[in-house]
């Protein structure tokens, strides 16, 4: 029984505590309620410069204690073309009978221009009156060049009501009153009910009864075309700029962040010389390495060159044959012998990613032969080459080339970029602008991607020799070749996966045309004869099924303001100006 006294107890002060917050809550409605617009008299200039000046008189009867004065809220913000479209709008004055000073503290909140008017330290009661003098740009639309107003006179948020509210739209004279229409909407946001209205040469005249809070009168004039100059197009141009800054500001602003990311993170650390030539790649770098330092990218070809650089090594051989079944479109397969321990392997011992690579080959095949075909490492191989990937670029970064892996550094970049993309769906309904701006910035960024990896001072000078064997490749005599081959009978076979991850295999074949009679013997191959050309793309085509092998998988299956025209559907609440009027 005391549990039940209790729960009542607190659902009766439960009950109470929500009775005081509702009605704290609808008390500044209920206060603006007791006050009213006895008269809103509006004065609408259209000047020939498609500006407009708006003067506005009301007369406030204030009933409630404690008030200051009213707030006139109008918007300036509206949507068109599913972007902001924004009327400039500047307040002139604001005084009361015979001309005295009212403050007023103007400011925009979100899409409304808000006037404070009042004195914050002065509380008023009975009649008031305030005239309200502002000017307002882009509140004209053009349709085929003929000017059109459709104004929201008196707002459709008003917590007040209006006794009586007479609106003039002035405009200059034209010669036919004929030529001007007119037409007017009063009630609720939408209503399309009319009020009459009067027209002669310069000016139309609206009158409309009693509104409730919640109601306005809006107005609409069409004026011949020529009477208002339409703004030129370098001031479209500037209004525009001003609507759709962010498609600009934003993707400018994104290059300049990543230009300086890439200015002071992305650039080699020193400015590359001319280039040299250079007999040897550098003696502390793989093939694949050095395929992987150029371009700052670890590719396939790459990866795949420590097959023949291991066999130029003494650390297994390659034996070519033809197969009765067709591999990845050849009749050829590949047999790989791992040799045993030798004083040549000793010479260049292997790195963790060659180790790596080495030992996942002869995992799959004749282990007590230490053999394996290539055809066995179909579907098999592909599960190591990520991690071969990783070591690679470790190995780089261990020995000084590269402060950070480079394909983590362009995944990031790619990250952002692709975010940013994301991001524009999800803005870009809300307000076209920024959602293309943002699709332009997400393009800046991905493109600068690739271009973030940066080599350090000793990577640079790596490169520079890599690039000076290239060099020396492309354009080495025959005799300085020839001595080359007396002095080291296996260059050939040694240097050509260097060649190969850097696209000189060709000619390091031409090279060595006539020069080399016989293929390395690390390679052993069923076709009579020797070319060193010939050789070189049989090489060729046998890396390119050996990436194609190391990489392959099974193949898996799944089951899966507008714009508009106040006078083709205009209603209250529509065109330009509106907000409401309230007292504070």
């Amino acid at each position: 029984m005391p549990v039940c006294f209790q729960e009542a107890r607190l659902c009766r002060i439960f009950s109470v505590i929500l009775l005081v917050v509702l009605l704290w809550a609808a008390s500044g409605n209920v206060a603006a309620l007791a006050d009213e617009v006895t008269s809103f008299a509006a004065n609408i200039q259209v000047n020939p410069d498609a500006s407009i000046d708006v003067n506005e008189d009301l007369i406030v009867r204030f009933d409630t204690p404690n008030r200051h004065g009213i707030n006139r809220f109008i918007p300036v913000v509206y949507d068109r073309y599913g972007n902001n479209y924004t009327v400039d709008l500047k307040v002139k004055q604001v005084t009361t009978t015979g001309g005295q000073y009212v403050p007023v503290n103007a400011s925009r909140l979100g899409r409304d221009f808000h006037m404070k008017i009042g004195d914050p330290k002065k509380s008023i009661m009975g009649l008031h009156q305030y005239h309200i003098h502002y000017t307002v740009r882009r509140a004209i639309n053009f349709f085929h060049d003929a000017p059109e107003i459709y104004w929201n006179v008196t707002g459709n948020e008003s917590h007040m009501p209006i006794d009586k509210v007479v609106a003039h739209v002035v405009f200059p004279p034209v010669k036919d009153k004929s030529e001007v229409r007119a037409e007017a909407f009063v009630g609720e946001e939408g209503s399309t009910k009319t009020v009459p209205h009067s027209i002669d040469s310069t000016s139309v005249t609206f009158t409309s009864g009693k509104l409730s809070p919640g109601e306005g009168l809006t107005v609409v004039v069409g004026l011949p075309k020529g009477l208002i100059q339409k703004p030129t197009e370098w001031q479209e141009f500037l209004y525009l700029a001003a609507d759709w800054w962010p498609l600009v500001v934003l993707p400018a602003l994104t290059f300049s962040i990543c230009f300086n990311m890439w200015w002071f993170l992305g650039r080699d650390a020193i400015k590359r010389p001319a280039i040299a030539v250079d007999w040897e790649p550098p003696k502390d770098l793989s093939p694949a390495e050095v395929g992987t330092l150029v371009d700052e990218s670890c590719d396939l070809s790459d990866m795949v060159s420590t097959v023949i650089d291991l066999a130029a090594r003494g650390y297994l051989t390659i034996r070519e044959f033809k197969t009765e079944s067709l591999f990845f479109l050849r009749n050829k397969d590949y047999e790989f012998t791992r040799l045993p321990e030798s004083a040549l392997q000793a010479k260049s011992p292997l790195s963790v990613f060659e180790r790596r690579f080495l030992d996942a080959m002869f995992i799959y095949g004749n282990t007590s032969a230490r053999t394996v075909k290539l055809s066995e490492l179909k579907y098999k191989f592909h599960s190591k080459m990520q991690q071969i990937e990783k070591d690679i670029y470790k190995s780089l970064i261990d020995k000084g080339m590269f402060l950070q892996n480079p394909d983590d550094v362009r995944q990031s970049w790619i990250c952002i970029g692709v975010g940013l993309f994301i991001s524009s769906f999800i803005v870009g309904p809300i307000q076209t602008s920024y959602g293309v701006g943002l699709i332009l910035s997400s393009l800046i960024v991905l493109s600068f991607s690739r271009t973030m990896p940066a080599r350090t001072r000793k990577g640079c000078e790596a490169l520079n020799q890599c690039l000076g064997f290239q060099r020396f490749v492309k354009l080495a005599e025959k005799d300085r070749i020839r001595k080359l081959v007396v002095d080291d009978p296996t260059i050939f076979g040694r240097l050509l996966p260097y060649a190969m991850v850097l696209g000189a295999a060709d000619q390091w074949a031409e090279a060595f045309r006539d020069l080399v009679k016989s293929p390395p013997d690390w390679y052993i191959s069923n076709d009579s004869g020797f070319q060193t050309y010939t050789f070189v793309r049989d090489i060729g085509d046998g890396t390119r099924t050996m990436g194609q092998t190391f990489t392959s998988t099974r193949s898996s299956s799944s089951s899966a303001g507008s714009g508009g025209s106040g006078f083709d559907g205009g209603s209250s609440g529509g065109g330009f100006g509106g907000g409401g009027t309230d007292s504070w």
